[in-house]
């Protein structure tokens, strides 16, 4: 290259995040419609309870004794008096229903982005300060009386995502049922000279619900002192293609996890993972479809002892620990083919592995610990008809002087 070439490239990211306060918002304007949701249904807004027509502290009405009631007063007539009839639900206590609703979700919070890059290969002269700075893709710079703006790559990306939560229910007992939700959208344009690509990737819906504190359960009270439950569900939309053309390839994604989460009273923990998926791909009506399942087993246990002896007349005390864990896993994948114009799938050959893996730590002191693993596997390929077993044990032992 003659003296002054250059290889220049610039880039530049721009974000911008807001928070919304939902709730805030519709508990104002049910206000000024004259009635607070945050107010605890039932609940008197001052003076006497319902039902009573008198102050604390005072006797029947007429001045009669403590204790002492009117005959002609029944028991029926005491009791409707003391117990007036509800009245019926309409479109009112709907309407509030749906406002405490409101009033239990999260700010919702947003976030965009916006990035650019380009680089220029073997260009006469240094780019001007807009180029440099990431302000544009022109390098401001002219060649035998042409402008060089058109970059050898380019890549301009543009994102944005929504999230936010409600709680759907909290008991007294502590137990909530609480509901994520997320929205993301992004498009991706890749530039190499004369080659425009263009891809976009949609998430949605991307939902979490979580039901907490499950242990409250009356049949589930006596033997467990923690209980989460978890289920993750999202799907996905992937486009790509030449720029301003119908996209060539579509993907799209689905998955659900639910996991389930229990502290024993014994003070075992236990982590039952369940996974779901579908992937499918159309390439120029080519389409393919895969599934996949697996479940995984985890469970944790640590053991903890003490004690002391006596030598040569010192004392010398320990506390020891160990930790015990055990992981159980089954996974099988597997889908169709299907080729363009046919209705009839071809079988993509399936795989299934089984794992267990039981592994121990201990602890005798700080100078002395050591840990041993079993790991055993067991993989079926339907492809070519054959399994697979393997087998690792493993012991460490650390002694520091």
């Amino acid at each position: 290259d003659s003296r002054g070439t250059r290889n220049v490239n610039a880039s530049r990211s721009d974000t911008g995040r807001l928070r919304f306060d939902l709730s805030k918002h519709v508990v104002t304007v049910f206000k000024w419609l004259g009635w607070d949701p945050l107010a605890q249904p039932g609940a008197p807004a001052g003076g006497n309870p319902p039902g009573t027509g008198q102050s604390p502290g005072t006797g029947p009405p007429g001045g009669e004794p403590p204790g002492e009631t009117d005959p002609s007063v029944t028991a029926s007539d005491s009791t409707e008096a003391e117990q007036p009839k509800k009245p019926r639900p309409g479109v009112g206590s709907a309407v509030k229903g749906i406002g405490r609703v409101f009033t239990r979700f999260q700010p919702v919070s947003a976030s965009i982005q916006h990035r650019l890059s380009s680089n220029y290969v073997r260009i006469p002269d240094r780019p001007d300060l807009a180029y440099r700075l990431g302000a544009t893709t022109a390098t401001g710079l002219v060649v035998d009386g042409s402008p060089l703006d058109k970059p050898d790559n380019r890549r301009e990306e543009f994102s944005y995502n929504l999230n936010s939560s409600v709680r759907l229910m909290e008991k007294a007992n502590g137990q909530t049922i609480d509901l994520q939700a997320r929205y993301a959208q992004s498009t991706t344009d890749n530039d190499f000279r004369e080659s425009q690509q263009r891809g976009s990737t949609n998430t949605w819906p991307d939902l979490q619900l979580k039901f907490d504190n499950l242990h409250e359960f009356k049949p589930l009270q006596p033997i467990l002192s923690g209980g989460e439950l978890t289920v993750d569900y999202r799907e996905t939309h992937n486009e790509s293609g030449i720029k301003n053309e119908p996209p060539t390839v579509i993907a799209e994604t689905f998955t659900l996890t639910p996991s389930l989460n229990f502290t024993w009273k014994n003070e075992l923990t236990s982590t039952l993972n369940v996974s779901m998926s579908e992937n499918s791909s159309n390439t120029r009506g080519s389409k393919s479809v895969t599934n996949s399942f697996s479940v995984t087993l985890d469970l944790r246990k640590n053991f903890r002892a003490g004690g002391g002896f006596s030598f040569f007349g010192k004392d010398v005390s320990f506390k020891n620990q160990m930790e015990t864990t055990l992981q159980v896993a089954y996974s099988k994948s597997g889908g169709e083919r299907f080729t363009p114009g046919g209705n009839t799938g071809i079988p993509i050959p399936s795989t299934s592995t089984i794992r267990v893996g039981p592994r121990a730590t201990y602890t005798f002191n700080s100078n002395v610990n050591g840990s041993g693993f079993i790991d055993y596997s067991r993989t079926y390929t339907e492809a070519s008809n054959q399994t697979i077993s393997t087998f690792r044990l493993g012991v460490t032992a650390v002694i520091n002087f």
